[in-house]
């Protein structure tokens, strides 16, 4: 998908009732972040910096 439509598509999954919450959130966060799918259903809350970067932190860092 181009990245021009990605509002419009982001968009158009908020307004949907074809999805629970949960999955349309998923969906987002793949897209604003670009990590793969697996890596977004195994992230665990140990791995976010909530109140520093954003996002599961590398591995080592």
């Amino acid at each position: 998908m181009p990245w021009q439509k990605v509002p419009e598509f982001i968009a158009g999954l908020r307004g949907t009732d074809k999805a629970g919450p949960m999955v349309k959130l998923l969906f987002e966060f793949l897209i604003l972040t670009a990590v793969r799918s697996g890596e977004a259903r195994g992230a665990r809350w140990s791995e976010f910096d909530l109140e520093g970067r954003p996002g599961p932190s590398p591995r080592g860092a």
